[in-house]
């Protein structure tokens, strides 16, 4: 019999159903955020990189904030496993805004990517913790429907964000765009903070010092990675591209979550499948904007209205994730979103013919979304019910590096491949296309990884009388009606 540890009273008052909505309310808020920011800055880049000239660092834009992000979604899993989550999800908030104020007086593109890279150790914080608070504050069978509807938070920053951003970038003033979130920074920590002081420390077996280390050394891996991709065909491409995977192998290999035998396989499977997710759909989604508006001649407005279409699908295939994972397997839904995926990311390149309309590209991004949104929730709840109870957090970093460390390698390669093609004298739109012929091929293998190792059979959760409390303890771990694998 395994004895649970006594609970303190903030605690109790947090597993109640009032508690678990205040810290719902709080994380929705994080959420909506996070998606705001991410979301303006997709369409607002390419009006900030020709003001800036800063073309030739397009993609390094995006990945500084996501290799920052790595190591604070390390730092910060750990300090949530070992010492709660207040302080990493206060400072994740404060350093985020010091980023969002230093994006604002950027003069030139390079301090932009630095203050890209500030704004990345914030956020990177903070969604760490979201996700640890997911894990520990809902039940196994609960989880898929959180999932959902923090998905949701991405909807309304969905409808608004990409319009909003073009509309201030084209008829404005860019910086506008970093000023006008502050105000809400402001608000996600003060409703956010009661919930979170009611959870307490997970397991700990080593400190955030020592993971935090291992971060860095990812961190700096990948970028000698991304430094040889972009430099291509010279003396010190061929030294990076070695020295950097050296550097990142050991340490990522630490910081992968613990478990045992069929049940660690699914979940680094799992993982391994978000990573080939956000990679392709991520990547093409990148420079989808930039096409759109270098190539068919739009307004930044228009461009966001394509990205909305997006975002919508996303969260309304999400909540119809949540009801179809009690009827169809995981690797089913993966599956089939993937091949969803696939397919609109390898139409998008019909868009760079001439005589194609503009227009298609809503529709072929918003079956893009909807795979996503079938996929994402799928990956991240099965990764959750396969970690081990205590280690909450490291399952978080491990997720958040799958993100952070797709979207960073894609946003390089993507970025030197266009460059590649300016300096041979070829067309944007060739660049362009073999990005996302890329992306298409990266989502593919995606799916043939769910097939192999997801589960086939739909998951069933076994309660004991606990069960009504609304608090999952060691006895009330879901079990699989079926874990053969073919």
């Amino acid at each position: 019999m395994t004895l649970e540890p006594a609970i303190s009273e903030k605690q109790q008052q947090a597993q109640t159903p009032h508690g678990r909505r205040a810290l719902l309310s709080g994380l929705l808020l994080a959420v909506t955020l996070h998606a705001f920011a991410e979301l303006a800055i997709v369409t607002a880049l390419p009006i900030i990189s020709r003001e800036l000239d800063g073309a030739l660092l397009y993609g390094v834009a995006f990945s500084s904030y996501l290799l920052t992000s790595i190591i604070s979604i390390v730092w910060s899993g750990h300090m949530t496993d070992e010492k709660g989550p207040v302080f990493p999800f206060v400072a994740g908030l404060v350093v985020f805004s010091v980023g969002l104020v230093l994006a604002a007086m950027a003069p030139t593109m390079w301090m932009f990517v630095l203050a890209r890279g500030v704004q990345g150790l914030g956020g990177g914080a903070f969604s760490a913790v979201i996700m640890a608070s997911v894990n520990r504050g809902w039940k196994d069978e609960e989880r898929a429907h959180i999932m959902a509807l923090l998905s949701s938070a991405w909807v309304i920053p969905g409808l608004v964000a990409p319009v909003a951003a073009g509309a201030i970038a084209e008829f404005w003033n860019w910086r506008a765009i970093f000023v006008l979130l502050l105000p809400f920074v402001a608000v996600t920590l003060a409703l956010s903070l009661k919930g979170l002081r009611a959870m307490g420390p997970g397991q700990v077996h080593e400190t955030a010092t020592d993971k935090t280390i291992d971060a860095v050394r990812i961190a700096v891996g990948v970028s000698m990675l991304i430094a040889a991709i972009t430099r291509m065909f010279d003396l010190w491409s061929v030294l990076l591209l070695v020295a950097g995977p050296f550097l990142a192998a050991r340490p990522l290999k630490r910081i992968l979550p613990p478990g045992q035998g069929l049940s660690r396989r699914i979940l680094l499977a799992s993982l391994g499948i978000k990573f080939l997710l956000v990679f392709g759909f991520f990547g093409a989604d990148t420079f989808l904007p930039l096409g759109l508006i270098e190539i068919h001649g739009l307004t930044a407005f228009v461009a966001g209205i394509v990205m909305t279409a997006a975002a919508v699908s996303w969260s309304a295939a999400a909540f119809t994730q949540s009801r179809l994972a009690a009827r169809v397997s995981p690797r089913n839904l993966a599956v089939s979103g993937m091949v969803l995926i696939a397919l609109s990311v390898s139409s998008l390149t019909l868009l760079l013919i001439e005589g194609v309309p503009y227009w298609w590209g809503f529709i072929f991004w918003a079956a893009g979304g909807a795979g996503t949104g079938l996929v994402y929730n799928t990956v991240i709840t099965s990764a959750m019910a396969h970690t081990m109870k205590g280690k909450e957090g490291a399952t978080s970093i491990a997720s958040g590096l799958a993100e952070g460390l797709s979207v960073a390698l894609a946003a390089g390669l993507g970025g030197a491949i266009l460059n590649q093609v300016e300096r041979q004298g070829e067309p944007l739109g060739l660049g362009i296309g073999i990005i996302w012929v890329i992306c298409a091929l990266v989502v593919l293998a995606g799916g043939v990884v769910s097939f192999k190792y997801l589960e086939r059979k739909v998951r069933v959760t076994v309660l004991d009388e606990a069960g009504s409390t609304g608090v999952e303890n060691s006895s009330q771990r879901s079990s699989l009606t079926d874990l053969s694998q073919d």
